[in-house]
């Protein structure tokens, strides 16, 4: 994706999940700032939406614990990041990020889909997957900006479609690894290096440069 993204400059394709995405996030960060402020209730805001999609996620965000301030200080919401890697920068936004009373972190990033599997944390053999990797950068660029360790700051999924949570927390081991892994990649990138397999996931998810890599890479079904 990033190469005929980013480096051939191909637009990607404005899907209808994409432009409800987009609303929706700016949808829960109106509300989230609204309900830590304590000036609405759960039937309030429910009333303000006609399209019934939109509306049951939103109900499964109320009725998740993120609807719970009373933990919480302090809220960045939306916020852009830079996070320095070596000689470079990693640009990134966060959906969510709860200041505890505890003095912990709680970064939370939302998903405009289903999650299939039963609510538990994500397991070690799991933690090479595309949400965790998110989540992975998004501590990591946490704990250098807040000079916080790593394990004071937990990351955490929220699925819209079904109102399913994933938890993840990483040791500073693992992030110093992840670290390396992105030099890699920056790497391969300087090198001009795109070695890749397109995988069924890649059709799956109707990924707009899913045609352009079937004449490129090798399909692998995983």
């Amino acid at each position: 994706m990033y190469k005929w993204k980013y480096i051939y400059l191909i637009p990607e394709s404005v899907k209808e999940e994409l432009t409800r995405g987009e609303k929706i996030h700016k949808y829960l960060e109106n509300i989230t700032l609204i309900g830590f402020n304590g000036r609405v209730t759960k039937d309030k805001i429910i009333s303000g939406f006609e399209d019934n999609y939109t509306k049951d996620c939103i109900k499964n965000f109320l009725n998740s614990d993120l609807w719970d301030f009373s933990e919480i200080k302090s809220l960045l919401l939306e916020q852009l990041f830079y996070w320095k890697v070596k000689n470079y920068f990693i640009v990134g936004k966060l959906d969510r990020v709860d200041m505890r009373k505890d003095n912990k972190m709680r970064v939370i990033d939302y998903k405009i889909s289903k999650h299939l599997r039963v609510k538990k944390n994500i397991s070690k053999n799991q933690s090479g997957n595309l949400h965790s990797f998110q989540l992975k950068a998004y501590i990591a660029a946490l704990s250098e900006i807040y000079k916080k360790p790593v394990e004071d700051i937990t990351g955490f999924l929220f699925y819209l479609e079904d109102g399913v949570d994933i938890s993840v927390s990483f040791k500073s081991n693992e992030i110093e690894k992840f670290k390396q892994d992105i030099l890699g990649i920056i790497n391969n990138i300087l090198s001009n290096n795109f070695n890749g397999a397109l995988v069924s996931t890649c059709s799956n998810k109707k990924c707009c440069y899913a045609e352009f890599c079937s004449h490129t890479y090798d399909y692998k079904r995983h």
